[in-house]
């Protein structure tokens, strides 16, 4: 499945994505981002609801282009950070690994490790302008829910133009 959307030229496009799924997932990380702001969790009831909805569109609306395996690959990102995450011992948090899987059953391989690669650039950024600014120490911890729904909202947009 993947290899025919490679010769079609419509990996990483967001445009064949529902755009019930494309607000869902934007909710979803409003709520998670304010949750990993605040209090440095990211709550598992509102991913479980998304990714039930997720799964139910997914099943009665038939996607053109993006078929379980791709979405299942899309959730196995989530998965690989929250082996990486027990590796590290927390550095990465658990949190961002399930919201991973559930962006990636969403949107796809391609999507979800375009939010990934978006996210971990928009994070350097931020983390380099803390401590530019010396907002921030070198060992401080930073959110990264937030700039994952950075990643997301930027790839979304782009994909529109």
């Amino acid at each position: 499945m993947l290899d025919k959307r490679m010769k079609k030229g419509k990996v990483g496009n967001m445009g064949e994505v529902p755009w019930e799924i494309k607000i869902s997932l934007a909710i979803l990380l409003l709520i998670c981002s304010y949750g990993d702001i605040k209090r440095r969790e990211i709550s598992l009831f509102p991913m479980l609801i998304v990714s039930a909805f997720i799964m139910f569109f997914s099943f009665i609306s038939h996607t053109q282009g993006m078929g379980w395996i791709d979405r299942l690959y899309g959730a196995g990102i989530g998965v690989l950070l929250i082996v990486i995450s027990l590796i590290t011992k927390g550095q990465i948090g658990m949190g961002d690994g399930f919201l991973f899987i559930v962006i990636g059953f969403g949107v796809g391989f391609w999507n979800s490790f375009s939010v990934l690669i978006y996210s971990l650039i928009f994070v350097c950024i931020g983390a380099c302008c803390l401590l530019g600014f010396k907002k921030k120490q070198k060992k401080t911890e930073v959110p990264f829910v937030p700039f994952i729904g950075l990643g997301y909202m930027s790839l979304v947009i782009a994909s529109n133009m």
